[in-house]
């Protein structure tokens, strides 16, 4: 029996070469992926027309040929317009059909980047990028939000920025994490409000684990009366931080909605 399960082992694939045969199935996969856009003329997304329609009426206006001139003004400051800006960048040289079909396979491409990253991050299971496939043609995809499936990719780069930053705060990091906060309110608010909240959690909870860290360093040093004094000043300097980040997001939402 031991002789049986010997030579059956030898004759087992090594470890590595399958796990190398998954990955290139997995990147098959996504590559197929995004071709499931240029099947159809038009994807089937309920709200697709409305967003195509948009971004045909902001290509007119920009142009100043749209019959609506004396009715319609283009809103720069709209949760909404990185998506439609680019679609109407990309309709000068393409029709707008084809633009938005672009946008959503870049997107894809993107989120499906996004979530590897995000997985690797936290030290996930390579067998949940499979997850990240199906994913991206949810309800979203079938109602045909087409701001939030281009945001989607954005907020998932948003949250490892931002967890990079609150471990090892630079300059540089600082600046990357602007710019993607950013660019993700002026293509979704529900999606940035959103990142928002999840950057406090993380922020939060790290902030829990120094503090309880520094607590176990001090008790060591006997120092401990000094070091809660210490942490209750930085703990009553991030409540007013986050005071003051709640107060700008209610700001930010009602300026969107008007």
């Amino acid at each position: 029996m031991q002789r049986m399960l010997d030579e059956s082992r030898s004759r087992a694939w090594p470890a590595d070469v399958t796990t190398s045969a998954f990955r290139i199935v997995f990147f098959i996969t996504v590559g197929v992926g995004g071709i499931v856009f240029w099947l159809a003329p038009h994807p089937p997304m309920n709200d697709l027309p409305q967003h195509a329609a948009q971004v045909a009426t902001l290509h007119d206006l920009l142009l100043g040929q749209s019959p609506w001139d004396r009715l319609l003004r283009i809103n720069l400051f709209t949760p909404y317009l990185l998506g439609y800006v680019l679609a109407a960048a990309l309709s000068f040289v393409m029709p707008v059909a084809a633009a938005l079909k672009v946008l959503l396979t870049l997107s894809f491409y993107g989120f499906v980047a996004a979530y590897v990253a995000l997985r690797k991050h936290f030290g996930g299971d390579e067998r949940l990028d499979w997850l990240c496939v199906p994913g991206f043609f949810g309800f979203a995809y079938a109602y045909g939000f087409f701001s939030y499936l281009v945001a989607a990719p954005i907020g998932m780069f948003l949250l490892v920025t931002a967890r990079d930053y609150a471990e090892q705060p630079s300059a540089r990091r600082g600046t990357v994490l602007l710019l993607a906060n950013i660019a993700l309110f002026f293509c979704h608010g529900l999606m940035w409000r959103f990142e928002a909240f999840m950057r406090c959690r993380i922020a939060r909870s790290i902030s829990r684990r120094c503090i309880r860290s520094a607590c176990c360093g001090t008790r060591r040093r006997g120092c401990g009366s000094f070091a809660r004094s210490s942490i209750r000043g930085e703990l009553a300097r991030r409540r007013g931080w986050r005071r003051q980040a709640r107060c700008s997001m209610r700001r930010l939402s009602s300026w969107a909605r008007d």
